[in-house]
């Protein structure tokens, strides 16, 4: 059985609000961390603190992205591990008709940051000629 949120002592619920992975905004969820959340202080050791304000929860469009770019775009979104993806934080929206048939109705696809750095050098590159 749960033993649910064990509320924190100095923060009590502890809470952030959930932002788009795209585009920052407020996607009116709150996480609630309790006396969950932990991060490293100055000597390096996990310690509980309070949480930060905002947190990205999930890389899933909000609603405002999914009518802005899914309908025309598929969004690559660059990961340190293609086996469990960990997104960086960098993206780019492609035309589902500039890729293959096996990519158009997929909203999101990953791309291993190596692959991801010289695409975008590539178009840095061509942007200056």
């Amino acid at each position: 059985m749960s033993k649910g949120i064990r509320i924190h002592p100095e923060f009590g619920l502890n809470s952030s609000m959930c932002v788009c992975f795209y585009c920052g905004e407020p996607t009116n969820e709150i996480v609630l961390f309790g006396a969950g959340y932990r991060k490293k202080n100055s000597s390096g050791r996990m310690v509980s603190a309070e949480a930060p304000r905002y947190t990205c929860n999930s890389i899933e469009p909000c609603d405002t992205c999914k009518e802005k770019y899914l309908e025309e775009y598929v969004l690559i979104v660059e990961v340190e591990d293609a086996e469990t993806p960990h997104p960086t934080g960098r993206w780019f929206a492609l035309r589902k008709t500039s890729l293959n048939e096996e990519f158009r109705d997929k909203p999101v696809a990953f791309m291993e940051s190596t692959l991801f750095s010289q695409i975008i050098m590539e178009v840095r590159h061509d942007e200056r000629t």
